[in-house]
């Protein structure tokens, strides 16, 4: 099941480069090359056109235009298809809105003029920074929010900029013109800039208002298409005021800098906990396989030298105590200190638990001790569920919440996928694919948005992966829908498939059962008609 669920993670972690991230990183190393930069070979009709963008932009005191991503990732007999769009808003010299309009990745970027806020829907995350004195600095001076329009746009610095030309060909080796063509009715002229990494055509209208109209990479893999459009140009038009203000998502929480959803406190948080033998101060011993499937142990590790060691023993010695009745048992682990030492330090602090010795510290070093105190927490199953490191005012409700989530595991929710939806019915080839599904809580407690995802293999292929954006009460069941215009998939050949569905939860759900998580069967997929 772990092995599994690693492979999984590879595949998510492949399709989101591929899809919202590995080409626009090829853009923004483009744009970075500045250095010994070859003459550019551009035929005069592009130099004309990227000359007059230019000053179009530039000329510009603030605009409003739709953005819409548009992806399509054929693997094997699997093509999926991705929309997202976005408006973007920008009052010179300082004021700038990204704002998802559809989708589940773009993120939110909106600037002020006294601060830059930052969302990231994946990580259901959001941080604020100083606004920069004019856009030119954005890209430098707030790195968060540059990198985030770029991936939203990749390039939104150069509508923004004082000087669109000096981004647009920066990087560039040829500029080559390939003749007029209409996007959405607009007569518009199309070229390609040609770079070291990657290739960029460009659509961009004809008359006195060259806009830019649409974008597309020219770039391996081949299974990869990847457009951006904009629609809906409004230039020098009186943005309201409320476009450049930012409203909290629900739940959503500030951050200093972005982590993964439910990243664990520590690389150890999930994994198998390493065996280990020690002897107690004492006498006897105490040996982890003795007690793996009966005890839930809880390792505090500590000296006698260490201030906040003092003040957290006392505190895992009484939450340990609580549920000593329901198997949890508590060992404190010194490696340096003299028995001596150990046994005033003890009486000193009133705690009366077992202390192991760590002579040779295999055991610091296997658990990754790295600062003390340092406290593990380790299910019946032999699972380290958490781990806390220093001492914090908020220790005790932490631990307390911890014990009766890994002790109490009756209490605990249970994540299950009771039943999937495919439309349209019957399914035939080439047609687009949507699914829906239940999402039950089994459980005594509730799952929280944001600590669990929804994922969809086809033939062990990712097809779909999207946060739990809803809380799921004890009890109860809570459908789940992906929307057409945001994200579907076809089948290519006809054939009978078969499919998983997944609900993934993060270190932060410590479940009944998570072997019970997913739902899976079988579809058919007719010729065409």
């Amino acid at each position: 099941m772990r092995k599994e669920k690693i492979h999984r993670k590879l595949q998510l972690l492949l399709i989101a480069g591929l899809l919202l991230g590995g080409i626009i990183n090829s853009l923004s190393i483009a744009q970075e090359d500045k250095t010994n930069a070859p003459r550019v070979d551009m035929d005069p009709q592009v130099e004309t056109l990227l000359r007059k963008v230019d000053a179009y932009l530039s000329g510009l005191s603030s605009f409003e235009v739709e953005v819409q991503l548009h992806v399509q990732f054929r693997r094997g007999d699997i093509q999926q298809d991705i929309q997202e769009s976005g408006v973007f808003s920008v009052t010179k010299p300082n004021r700038i809105a990204y704002v998802m309009k559809k989708g589940l990745f773009s993120p939110t970027v909106i600037c002020d003029g006294a601060f830059t806020t930052t969302y990231s829907p994946s990580h259901h995350q959001y941080l604020n920074r100083p606004a920069p004195k004019n856009l030119d600095e954005l890209f430098t001076f707030g790195v968060e929010a540059g990198s985030s329009l770029r991936f939203a746009l990749p390039i939104a610095q150069a509508l923004i900029v004082n000087k669109p030309y000096d981004v647009l060909v920066q990087g560039v080796k040829k500029g080559k013109y390939l003749g007029q063509e209409k996007v959405h009715d607009v007569s518009c002229h199309h070229f390609k800039l040609i770079q070291m990494a990657i290739d960029w055509d460009f659509w961009v209208a004809d008359g006195d208002a060259p806009r830019i109209h649409k974008i597309q990479p020219d770039a391996e893999p081949e299974e990869v298409i990847q457009s951006w459009e904009l629609v809906n140009w409004q230039e020098n038009a009186d943005i309201p005021a409320n476009r450049f203000r930012f409203t909290v998502p629900a739940g959503a929480k500030p951050v200093d800098k972005f982590t993964r959803p439910g990243a664990a406190s520590h690389p150890l948080v999930g994994k198998q906990a390493p065996d280990f033998k020690m002897g107690l101060l004492d006498g006897g011993e105490v040996d982890f396989l003795k007690l793996k499937g009966k005890k839930v142990i809880i390792l505090d590790f500590w000296a006698t030298w260490c201030g906040p060691c003092r003040s957290a023993m006392p505190i895992i010695d009484d939450v340990a105590r609580q549920f000593e009745d329901r198997g949890a048992a508590l060992y404190t682990v010194n490696a340096t200190d003299t028995p001596e030492a150990i046994r005033q330090f003890m009486q000193e602090v009133g705690v009366k638990a077992a202390v192991a010795l760590d002579k040779n510290q295999r055991v610091f070093r296997d658990y990754g001790v790295e600062g003390i105190p340092h406290t593990v927490i380790i299910g019946k199953d032999g699972i380290i569920r958490r781990v806390h490191v220093g001492f914090a005012n908020d220790l005790r409700e932490k631990m307390f919440k911890d014990m009766v989530e890994i002790v109490e595991l009756k209490a605990a929710p249970d994540l299950r996928c009771p039943g999937v939806t495919f439309e349209p019915n019957p399914i035939r080839a080439g047609e687009p694919i949507t699914f829906s599904c239940l999402l039950e809580n089994a459980g005594k407690t509730k799952v929280s948005h944001h600590t669990y995802s929804i994922q969809l293999l086809v033939d062990d292929q990712v097809v779909f992966w999207g946060p739990g954006a809803v809380d799921i009460p004890p009890g109860r069941q809570s459908p789940f829908t992906v929307e057409k215009d945001i994200r579907q998939f076809r089948m290519l050949k006809p054939g009978t498939y078969t499919y998983r569905v997944i609900l993934d939860a993060d270190h932060r759900v410590t479940e009944v059962d998570e072997s019970n998580n997913g739902f899976q069967g079988e579809f058919k997929v007719l010729s065409k008609q």
